[in-house]
């Protein structure tokens, strides 16, 4: 093809696409981004943070205590000691070490989630958040108290993976896809 011709197909190309020979676009102003956030956008911030650290501190208390709940359901109790005791005991040493842990549970969700939210820059969809706090904790909490007991493995676990499911919820806009 010859220089007139390849001069036509770009000429034509360009006109169709509605840039034609000479067009420039035109200069954009950018303004500069304000020195922080206005006092209502961190506001806002941190109600969506606290939304999320309630859906971590929830999942991080029932989740640790869904272990032992289905065996007490099942007829099974467990003792402070971590025996097994006949279907039918009521002590309150039982009562204490089950409110322990699954407080224990929500105590470490809870912040986890919220550190998760903000260093995740979430700023929207803050019930995503709440969806992936409590799911995450929970999930850990009642695997890791099976699997390893009440023990700073599961109470680390339960941490790391909140954090990271929040963390990743909130910097994706609220869309973990």
């Amino acid at each position: 093809m010859g220089t007139e011709g390849a001069t036509w197909a770009v000429e034509a190309w360009a006109h169709a696409i509605g840039r034609p020979p000479g067009y420039r676009p035109k200069a954009r102003r950018i303004d500069p981004k304000p020195a922080g956030q206005p006092a209502r956008h961190r506001a806002l911030r941190w109600v969506m943070g606290l939304i999320a650290a309630a859906g971590g501190g929830l999942g991080g208390f029932l989740g640790a205590g869904a272990f032992f709940m289905v065996m007490f359901l099942a007829g099974i109790a467990v003792d402070a000691g971590f025996g097994i005791k006949h279907k039918g005991s009521k002590d309150l040493a039982l009562f204490i070490f089950l409110t322990v842990i699954m407080l224990a549970g929500g105590i470490v969700a809870a912040p986890a989630a919220f550190l998760g939210w903000m260093m995740g820059r979430g700023d929207e969809k803050p019930w995503s958040g709440f969806a992936a706090a409590f799911g995450s904790a929970a999930g850990t909490a009642a695997i890791s108290y099976y699997v390893f007991g009440p023990t700073i493995i599961s109470i680390v676990g339960i941490a790391m993976s909140t954090f990271g499911a929040t963390y990743r919820t909130a910097s994706r806009g609220g869309n973990d896809r």
